[in-house]
């Protein structure tokens, strides 16, 4: 009684003594051969429950998935809106018209791939102060990204509303949040990862989407708004992808 105790706790239990228990042929012992299939059964099914249950590949997939579906989206929109003219308008204008809530659709994608991605960093990451800075200015990209999506842009001709309002403060909030974050966290190496090339890429990344974002204020009067933020985009895209994919592959290491 007391060695069915210890199996039922959960305690270590000896497989080489009970298969030898069922060889014995004793009636009294061989009845024990249920109770340690059990057993068995439990253990095995704890060790893929904790395999299972390691959240970096989540958060990796999701992040990779609402940024991809984030693209996708926005090509799809620059297909079904001829009208729309990428070099000059800016991606929050695609939100008056017909197809407004695919915009809405892909910001909201975006919002989510970007919080998971940070998810995925807060696994791995110390708990330095510029970590959390970083961190923390990479949320609030994803908190804006997702109000920018809920709060539509006001047409060009139409007199400004609290949506509006919300969208362009949330839109600019965002930029700055996320431009200020990475440059954060690569310069300060907060992104620990095993090799020689991330940490020269996400910095060149970093100071291209700073200064890119200076330089738009002065490509909006020339026509050129809108190429300027959806070159911004893509280089926040990149980062995020290229650093979630580095701190995906050393958590695959460590288990």
């Amino acid at each position: 009684m007391h060695f069915q105790i210890q199996k039922i706790a959960g305690r270590e239990f000896d497989h080489s003594r009970m298969e030898a228990v069922g060889r014995s042929g004793n009636p009294a012992q061989t009845r024990l051969q249920p109770l340690w299939a059990i057993c068995q059964a439990r253990s095995d099914w704890r060790i893929m429950r904790v395999q299972a249950s390691n959240p970096s590949r989540l958060f990796f997939c999701l992040g990779l998935a609402g940024h991809g579906a984030f693209v996708l989206l926005i090509a799809l929109l620059h297909f079904i809106r001829p009208d729309h003219n990428p070099i000059s308008q800016a991606l929050s204008e695609y939100a008056n018209g017909p197809y407004g809530m695919l915009l809405s659709a892909a910001l909201f994608a975006l919002a989510l791939g970007s919080n998971t991605i940070v998810l995925l960093l807060l696994q791995v990451s110390p708990r330095s102060r510029n970590s959390q800075i970083g961190l923390g200015l990479l949320m609030i990209w994803g908190i804006g990204v997702f109000l920018a999506g809920a709060f539509p842009l006001d047409p060009t001709d139409a007199e400004r509303t609290l949506s509006g309002t919300i969208h362009i403060l949330a839109s600019l909030t965002a930029f700055v949040a996320v431009i200020v974050g990475i440059n954060i966290l690569s310069m300060s190496g907060a992104i620990r990862v095993p090799s020689a090339a991330y940490p020269r890429i996400a910095k060149g990344l970093g100071h291209a989407s700073a200064t890119l974002f200076v330089i738009l204020f002065a490509l909006i009067p020339a026509g050129l708004g809108g190429l300027g933020q959806r070159v911004l985009v893509a280089l926040v895209l990149f980062w995020f992808t290229l650093t979630a994919m580095h701190v995906a592959s050393v958590s695959d290491g460590s288990e």
